[in-house]
């Protein structure tokens, strides 16, 4: 799950990895000092269409392809598609995808394009809703002057500090797996306008702001750097060593980036280890949101938590929670699922903030004899009146309760959502009693129905005089 790092920044939990990646240039790109680096390039302005426009749309198509093509994936493989470009309702992009089939969400950040379909594509799989996604943006020298100066084929002469727009479309596949760099946070920029108003030096507009990424206080060990490149500025996904895999630091002097390298030195992750099994010890379930540690920051607890997973000293069970093996002369300990549920959903130490109900509750109590495959809970963590989710093997139906849970009356609203929901034709004396076992254990007594009935419809109610279990509740 994501989380939140200061103002501007959102962590990622579950790091969405970069499976492959496609380029395809114009030919005043392939002539630069980057033309290696470059998948393709084309010397034709149209790229053998009939308009710019038709021309971008067949960039961002050849890019796509080509990232597709290096996993051998097809697009029936990919569950969403970000794209962007600087066109109106973004026709370079939408005319583009319309023939791959996948899902599209279309996206305009100017120069942040790129940046943006990343960071909201690493969203999208971070919370699991989808498994892979395609980040892919374009530009074309030609359609831009068209869009936001002249037409070419109207001859105005450019000023000598006119820019000169890219002609080109870059494309990312994420995936929730793999072996490459991820994404491991998201930091979104602010709008700064300094007033400039010439239409030909759109670089002194965005420039004046350098994107500075500075080190949080506590973030030892991580790559920083800062620049002027103008579509890094706005959205920016931090790459966690993806500088130093896929460039070198001759490239990036070519593209003026400034590296700040924080040498720290090799931490003991073993002391997350012994401060984990000193606060939780074996078997229990540990949040991550709930981990702190020498005044860590989030990436630096989750990287040494990777490395005690690879050790096997620590289990990841589910996004975001862990327990540490116990292991005995017969093997290692079972570890119960159903602990991750209360702890996350129905009780900590201190509070209770949930209950069991449905028809998993008349399991539990014996009422039923079928266990049923999905688990239903009443949380004050729901603000929806069903949220469906799966943790580990379970399926769990989560719904917001009537009246907000505490300690005091958990036990109350768990008997009136019991009542709310069993079939009363179906009682007998046997089922009477465990009804009946479950009043005296908790203690419920008629005063404290009263006080709750109200936030019930009138079936409970209705269903606790025809059952006559309202005679069994003591005064």
């Amino acid at each position: 799950m994501a989380y939140r790092i200061g103002k501007r920044t959102i962590g990622f939990d579950k790091k969405p990895y970069i499976l492959s990646y496609g380029s395809v240039v114009g030919k005043k790109e392939h002539e630069g000092p980057l033309s290696k680096e470059f998948d393709c390039y084309t010397v034709d302005s149209f790229f053998g269409e009939k308009s710019f426009e038709k021309a971008e749309s067949k960039l961002q198509k050849t890019a796509v392809q080509i990232a597709l093509d290096k996993i051998g994936l097809e697009p029936e493989d990919i569950d969403k598609i970000f794209a962007g470009d600087l066109l109106n309702q973004c026709i370079g992009s939408s005319f583009g995808a319309r023939e791959m089939g996948i899902p599209f969400i279309g996206l305009y950040g100017a120069c942040s394009t790129m940046s943006l379909s990343t960071g909201l594509a690493s969203f999208f799989i971070d919370s699991q809703a989808i498994d892979k996604a395609i980040a892919v943006t374009s530009s074309h020298f030609c359609s831009a002057e068209r869009q936001y100066r002249y037409p070419l084929n109207y001859g105005c002469q450019r000023t000598q500090n006119a820019q000169w727009t890219v002609t080109g479309a870059g494309a990312l596949v994420l995936g929730r797996e793999g072996e490459g760099p991820y994404i491991n946070a998201v930091t979104f920029g602010q709008i700064e306008d300094y007033g400039i108003t010439d239409t030909n030096n759109m670089g002194a507009a965005m420039a004046p702001d350098d994107v500075k990424i500075r080190p949080y206080p506590k973030n030892e060990g991580m790559v920083f750097f800062y620049t002027q490149i103008q579509y890094l500025r706005g959205v920016r996904a931090l790459f966690k060593d993806f500088l130093m895999q896929k460039l070198s630091k001759k490239l990036l002097m070519k593209l003026g980036v400034n590296l700040h390298f924080i040498n720290t030195k090799r931490r003991n992750y073993m002391n997350l280890y012994e401060s984990l099994l000193s606060e939780f010890g074996y078997n229990k379930p540990i949040l991550f949101s709930e981990i702190k540690f020498n005044n860590w920051c989030p990436q630096q607890i989750s990287r040494d938590l990777r490395k005690l997973c690879q050790d096997g000293k620590v289990v990841k069970f589910d996004s975001g929670i862990y327990y540490i093996p116990k292991t005995t002369p017969f093997g290692v300990a079972h570890f119960n699922p159903k602990k991750v549920i209360d702890k996350k959903f129905i009780k900590d130490d201190e509070n209770v903030f949930g209950f069991y109900s449905g028809s998993y509750l008349q399991y539990e109590l014996g009422i039923s004899k079928l266990k049923p495959a999905t688990i239903e809970i009443y949380t004050n963590m729901e603000s929806r009146d069903l949220h469906k989710v799966k943790l580990g093997n379970y399926q769990i139906s989560l719904r917001k309760p009537r009246k907000k849970i505490d300690k005091f009356n958990a036990s109350v609203l768990c008997f009136l959502e019991l009542m709310n929901g069993i079939d009363t034709e179906t009682l007998d004396e046997y089922k009477r009693k465990l009804i009946s076992d479950y009043i005296n254990e908790n203690r419920i007594t008629q005063k404290q129905i009263t006080k709750y009935i109200p936030y019930f419809p009138d079936k409970t109610c209705r269903n606790l005089i025809e059952s006559e279990v309202i005679y069994r509740v003591p005064q």
